[in-house]
């Protein structure tokens, strides 16, 4: 399950100011109930249950910065709205007050916005909240309200004695029924609450890892003039200086070394970066995906093992290609010696890739962060960690998946699902 939803500053206002409105919203009830309607209603028990609620409410949003990160405080000031409904209901009537539905707004709100312990808490205060106002004899209750009208009159008193009864199995019923709807509603309202915060973190995450792959090709492409420039000012030094000093010679080839370097890493970050924009989609086979595997890696030697499927694909070929040398280049550093196991296989009309090794596998910590842009577990100087960013940007461009999990008897294995035929 996805975590729960992490309270920033302006999700602790909107609850300061839904507070505030449900305070409002009580005050207004209560002057109805008490001057529009004429019921009793204690006065003085309700101010002070409503200054109970206010003072919370203050406190809150004085607090709110302090909070801010702090999920957990959110379920008690929720919970304690619930006991503050319950003693209003309480002062103003018992099981038959219709203003009991009022449970639900509180079991909505936590279940949008509190951990799940919370969650669940507030839920059984609510209904726990409404089976105690049965503690009171329902004023509605025509045998409680005319018991002794009935004195004398044995066949109306039996007429009476059963509506009472029948009124009061309504009411039991009513209050099973909101214990059912509450109990759904935290368990649906939760699971959506969580499962739109996931697809927003999702979302998040996919757009920083755009904003880095059009760095990284941006980078590219605008170093490229530059670099093209020295090359060309070091070369025209080079062949004048050949007849001079020696020493000046060998720099000005250093500098030609390097740029021509630079060049090189230059142009692997705009092959590799990540997205198959541009690139339209081709018909290859399965087997010829694994010998471009073989040719583009071939530190690799008798150490890696392919189980080669069968089957046409239709892919930008040169994207794939890259994420899955991406993938082998990665096991070959995690597991120095051993060989490295790569499957590709065809399953329910997707691109299947696994990618097993023997290393040291990954801790969960890592294992969490992996695909994100300069996240590594290699060694300072041995990787930037761009590699499963870019294999995972592939992933979520062509709606597939990557995943890396734990290997049993020890090692990592990677997962990479792409569908077998895109823009057909």
């Amino acid at each position: 399950m996805p975590p729960a939803p992490s309270p920033s500053r302006d999700t602790l206002g909107a609850l300061v100011r839904l507070r505030w409105m449900a305070i409002a919203a009580e005050l207004l009830g209560v002057a109805v109930a008490r001057w529009g309607l004429g019921l009793p209603v204690q006065l003085p028990w309700v101010a002070a249950i409503l200054g109970v609620a206010a003072a919370s409410n203050l406190a809150l949003a004085l607090r709110g910065p302090a909070l801010a990160a702090r999920l957990e405080r959110v379920g008690p000031a929720l919970f304690l709205d619930t006991l503050v409904l319950t003693a209003l209901l309480h002062a103003g009537g018992d099981a038959s007050n219709p203003f009991a539905i009022v449970y639900l707004v509180h079991v909505t709100v936590a279940a949008m916005r509190t951990a799940p312990r919370w969650t669940w808490a507030i839920t059984a205060g609510a209904v726990l909240g409404y089976g105690s106002l049965f503690l009171r004899v329902p004023a509605s209750d025509p045998h409680a309200m005319h018991g002794h009208a009935m004195h004398g009159h044995a066949m109306h008193g039996h007429a009476m004695a059963s509506a009472g009864d029948a009124f009061l199995a309504h009411l039991q019923g009513m209050w099973l029924a909101f214990a059912i709807t509450a109990v759904l509603v935290a368990f649906f309202v939760s699971r959506l609450a969580r499962t739109l915060e996931a697809e927003r973190e999702r979302a998040a995450r996919a757009a920083r890892l755009l904003s880095v792959s059009t760095l990284a090709a941006g980078a590219a492409h605008e170093l490229s003039t530059p670099l093209g420039t020295i090359k060309v000012v070091a070369g025209e030094l080079e062949r004048s200086l050949e007849a001079g000093s020696p020493e000046v010679l060998a720099d000005v080839r250093l500098i030609r070394g390097e740029v021509e370097r630079m060049g090189e890493v230059l142009a692997r970050l705009r092959r590799e970066s990540g997205t198959s924009e541009g690139e339209a989609p081709s018909a290859f086979a399965l087997p010829a995906l694994a010998d471009d595997v073989v040719r583009a890696v071939p530190a690799a030697g008798d150490r890696l093992r392919i189980e080669r499927g069968e089957g046409e694909l239709l892919l930008p070929r040169r994207s794939v290609l890259t994420a899955i040398t991406n993938l082998v280049k990665n096991a070959l550093d995690a597991a120095r010696e051993g060989p490295i196991e790569l499957a590709l296989r065809i399953e329910d009309e997707r691109l299947v890739v696994q990618v097993a090794d023997r290393g040291p596998g990954l801790a969960a910590e890592v294992a969490n962060r992996l695909g994100e842009p300069f996240v590594t577990t290699k060694e300072p100087g041995r990787g930037m960690g761009l590699g499963l960013f870019l294999v995972q940007r592939l992933a979520e461009g062509l709606a597939g998946s990557l995943s890396i999990t734990p290997r049993e008897g020890g090692g990592a294995l990677a997962r990479l699902e792409l569908p077998r035929r895109v823009g057909a």
